[in-house]
């Protein structure tokens, strides 16, 4: 086990914690009590999985600033306009990786 680390910037104290864990033959792994801990990971705490290179992101989903930021991407916007493009967008990506199914 590594060491908890921290560090002050001109606004806050920084924290981090670095641990090895293993993958285990069904995939999973466990996120050491200390890191859960950190992060204010609990039970019942939803996480969004992002895998980039080489790394995988655990970052936890908050659903009061996730409807507060789309709130602000989408003020001002024709919603339905938003949907239809999108709409038509995802159904011209499925008929191009999928020529021979039917509409």
């Amino acid at each position: 086990m590594l060491p908890c680390q921290s560090f002050r910037t001109d606004v806050a104290w920084v924290k981090w914690m670095t641990k090895i864990v293993s993958v285990d033959p069904s995939g999973r792994v466990v996120i050491p009590k200390a890191i859960r801990e950190l992060a204010g990971f609990t039970q019942k705490t939803k996480l969004v999985v992002i895998a980039e290179e080489g790394r995988v992101v655990l970052q936890k989903l908050d659903a009061d600033s996730l409807a507060a930021r789309i709130a602000k991407e989408l003020a001002g916007k024709d919603i339905d306009a938003v949907i239809r493009k999108v709409r038509g967008e995802t159904l011209a990506r499925v008929r191009k990786a999928y020529p021979d199914l039917s509409s």
